[in-house]
């Protein structure tokens, strides 16, 4: 018994998707995706896709689409995570203004404000995850702040032996 046609059928499809899979890995690896993306693909790259068949020509297209759209999403998220970190940054600023305020303990209660956010969103389910990335970002930079905060200020001032 070799399985009803609809098995048969989604094997063959299967099959076909891992052999399509690693025409588009050979592409990527041929075509040198990274380096047509960086703007330094050589002479015989550029020469490959010229003379390419129509099919190549398409995948490669999607190949490189691929890549513009996996840079885009990376700069997204990095301007989630600044516009969060400049959120953040107000509210230090705000916090500094009182007299006796200290830059390293504001920094501090600013990342736990962003981190006690994302607990409560996830437990919610309300923080989607560019949200959540977004958040994690500042919170990372703030930590950042702080400990080089924490190396740059001062010791505290020892006092002088009391002398009777």
């Amino acid at each position: 018994m070799k399985g009803s046609p609809l098995m048969q059928k989604s094997k063959a499809f299967a099959l076909e998707v891992i052999k399509a899979c690693k025409v588009l890995r050979e592409y990527k690896s041929d075509y040198q995706v990274d380096k047509i993306l960086d703007g330094k693909a050589d002479a015989a790259i550029k020469d490959r896709a010229k003379k390419a068949r129509f099919d190549e020509r398409l995948s490669l297209l999607g190949l490189l689409l691929d890549g513009v759209t996996e840079h885009l999403r990376a700069v997204n998220g990095t301007e989630g995570a600044l516009t969060e970190l400049l959120t953040a940054l107000k509210n230090v600023r705000v916090s500094l203004s009182r007299p006796g305020a200290d830059a390293k303990d504001t920094v501090d209660k600013e990342a736990k404000r962003l981190h006690t956010e994302i607990v409560n969103g996830k437990k919610a389910s309300s923080l989607s995850s560019g949200a959540e990335h977004a958040k994690r970002g500042a919170e990372k930079a703030l930590g950042e702040l702080s400990a080089l905060l924490q190396r740059e200020s001062p010791p505290p001032t020892a006092r002088p032996p009391l002398r009777c």
